[in-house]
């Protein structure tokens, strides 16, 4: 099928859903607390999303919807991030509350 003058190519359609597939697998790691394994997906991840940067043309109506579903992912995952980050923190400032209250009491810290 042609819009615009560009045809979805089998191209198109199979760097869509290996994207899909990676942010799915991605946000999957996240929410399990594996972030190791998620960032060594990442690079993986960035070329996939290189790749169809650079061959993107209009989109066309059979592409909508799985732009749409990468979008989401995509959001799902960043959102994801963000409360793993907030969890690391959050535990960062409660160690150095003890290290400070060990301190002031004279122990030293392990």
């Amino acid at each position: 099928m042609t819009t615009s003058g560009r045809t979805m190519t089998e191209k198109d359609g199979s760097l869509l859903d290996g994207l899909r597939e990676l942010l799915a697998r991605q946000l999957a790691l996240v929410r399990q607390g594996q972030l190791a394994a998620a960032v060594a997906l990442f690079d993986e991840t960035d070329r996939c999303v290189r790749a169809l940067a650079a061959d993107r043309g209009p989109e066309t109506p059979q592409l909508r919807e799985p732009w749409r579903t990468v979008e989401q992912l995509y959001r799902e995952l960043s959102l994801a991030l963000a409360a793993q980050q907030a969890e690391v923190a959050a535990a960062l400032a409660a160690l150095r509350g003890r290290r400070k209250l060990l301190a002031a009491y004279g122990a030293s810290p392990a």
